[in-house]
């Protein structure tokens, strides 16, 4: 009774939020390759080698172009661990890992839909100064911070179970904590690469309005495969940063 709940739940909001481009989007179009397995694609060409598409999610490589073709699901291959993939994915597992082995996590717990009034118990513990997620989301899909009151966390809630794929609208709510977002690859036990994620901004020349330097970003953005589709968000009800500055989008920033 409680995953038919939380199924129409989830259909009500993405039918609120973008239904018409979804049932667009079946009509019009096969499943595109996801992002992840799209830059293993290109990572692959750029290097010369060979590939071939199975599914959206599923690429062969040729590595000695011998016809030697390996599976990659994603950006799994075959060395990768599929144990430590369920860690990565999940945020709520990965956290206890890392509290496991001696490092320090910000406070947070993980909630099922029906336990929406706990949940709103801890967070007004810790005086609503939390994000709101689905633990195993990507690409801040279903994530919501700056909660302020009862009325803002009660809808981060219901967002993050409509995005969350398990079937109990499974919710991870944790203390904000105020810093720097990295990201890192490791490969074979070694630093690969160190991505430092900004949020979305835009920098002003003295003449363009918010609104127009926003829609320059976004054509920036569309050109890259991993924000292909991502832009950022073009009206005042999404944009709270700038609201709660006082500007609209109708605003000229000096250059810098």
């Amino acid at each position: 009774m409680m995953c038919e709940k939380i199924k129409l739940l989830y259909k009500r909001y993405l039918l609120e939020s973008s239904g018409p481009k979804i049932k667009k989007r079946k009509e019009n179009n096969p499943r595109k390759p996801t992002v992840k397995s799209q830059l293993m694609e290109e990572a692959a060409i750029k290097k010369g080698l060979k590939t071939k598409r199975m599914d959206y999610r599923t690429l062969l490589v040729d590595l000695d172009g011998k016809g030697s073709w390996i599976a990659f699901e994603q950006m799994m291959g075959p060395t990768s661990s599929w144990a430590m993939k369920r860690f990565c994915f999940d945020k709520s597992l990965a956290r206890e890992m890392l509290k496991n082995n001696g490092l320090n996590v910000t406070e947070s717990q993980l909630f099922f839909y029906y336990q929406r009034e706990e949940a709103l118990d801890f967070a007004e513990k810790l005086d609503y100064s939390v994000v709101v997620k689905p633990p195993n989301g990507v690409k801040g899909d279903g994530v919501t911070l700056g909660i302020k009151n009862q009325k803002d966390f009660k809808k981060a809630f219901f967002k993050a179970a409509a995005y969350s794929p398990g079937t109990e609208g499974e919710v991870l709510v944790e203390n904000f904590f105020k810093g720097f977002d990295y990201r890192v690859i490791m490969v074979d036990g070694k630093v690969f690469s160190v991505h430092h994620k900004m949020p979305a901004n835009v920098t002003g020349d003295g003449k363009a309005t918010i609104q127009e330097l926003i829609k320059r970003k976004n054509s920036e953005r569309n050109k890259m495969t991993y924000l292909t589709g991502k832009d950022i968000p073009l009206t005042m009800d999404k944009l709270d940063a700038l609201g709660e500055s006082g500007l609209t989008l109708k605003f000229r920033p000096c250059r810098k």
